[in-house]
Parts: structure tokens; sequence; C-alpha cells
């Protein structure tokens, strides 16, 4: 048996959501049933890859994802495939104990949070971290939701934060075919 020829995951990603689907993923929101289409998934991917290059990261930094189960996880996972970076997943109900290792010595840069109580538990850690962004929904897009991600400079284990929040979106030739 041969095997196929060598890709990378954006490359394969890419395939996969090359295909024009209405419903690639569904998830619950508010309690009813949302879709997401390829295009539309692989848009936010691509607009989360391009912040993260944006805020300086490079091929092989680690990024860390706090994260429940949903689209924001994937989009955060496959957006730091897109960047060239290495995802450090981390659980939110991991112990705190564990989380602050991971985080410590994982050589993360940046940690995508997925809410406010996710973050307060990492509060709880007391770890020093580059920067953490909180990903949220914003309504009015013009398909329902916008990611927004909130840059919470040195927010743990420092004096001061700096919080600025951005609707993410994408210049064109911001991260190349197989970036």
């Amino acid at each position: 048996m041969e095997l196929p020829a060598k890709q990378t995951l954006p490359s394969l990603i890419r395939t996969a959501l090359a295909e024009a689907r209405d419903e690639a993923l569904v998830e619950r929101v508010a309690g009813a049933w949302t879709p997401t289409s390829s295009a539309r998934l692989l848009e936010r991917v691509e607009n989360v890859a391009s912040a993260i290059r944006d805020a300086g990261l490079e091929p092989g930094d680690r990024v860390a994802r706090v994260a429940h189960n949903g689209i924001d996880w994937i989009v955060c996972d496959f957006a730091t495939f897109f960047a060239g970076c290495v995802v450090v997943p981390i659980y939110p109900t991991q112990a705190l104990d564990h989380t602050a290792y991971i985080i410590e010595h994982s050589g993360a840069r940046l940690i995508f949070v997925d809410g406010a109580e996710t973050l307060a538990r990492l509060r709880e850690t007391n770890v020093a971290l580059e920067a953490l962004w909180l990903i949220s929904r914003r309504p009015g897009a013009e398909r329902g939701v916008k990611l927004a991600l909130q840059h919470l400079s040195g927010y743990f284990g420092r004096a001061s934060s700096v919080s600025k929040t951005h609707l993410v979106t994408r210049r064109p030739g911001t991260i190349g075919r197989d970036d």
C-alpha cells in the first residue's frame, strides 16, 4: 500500500473545507442549534490566524487554549496551525496545579480563554503569561456573530493589565495558502 503525498495540517484543513457545506459544524447557541458553513469556518480560522501573526507570534511559538467543547475551540486550534504555531490544549476543568504547570512549562506566548468563568479559574493559578485573549461572540455580524478577542496583556502575576477588545478581521494576503 502506497502512502498519500505529504500535506501540512493547514493544507488538509483547507481541502476538507473546500467543499461548500452549509452545515460543516453545528453547535448549540442560546438553546438553538446554529450551523457554521465550511466557508464561514475557514474565514474565521484565517481571521484568527492573522491576529496571531499580527500579535508577533512566529512559526513554532506555543499557543495555549483553555476552552470548553465548541466551534470556537476548533477555530482557535485551526488558526494556531495556520499561523504555524503549536497548540497547547488545556481542558478548563483540569486541576489548577496541573493547569499552572502546563502553562509555566509549555513556553506558551499566548493563551485563548473561552469565557469569564474560565478566566476566573485561571486567575487562581497566578501564572505569569505574555498575552491572554478572551474569546467572545458579538451579535450583529452578517452571519449572526463575530469573534472578538479581548487582549489582556500581562494579566497574570503582574500589577497592571491592558485591555483592548477588537473584532477579528483579515487583511488579504496576511496568511498564505500553506503558512
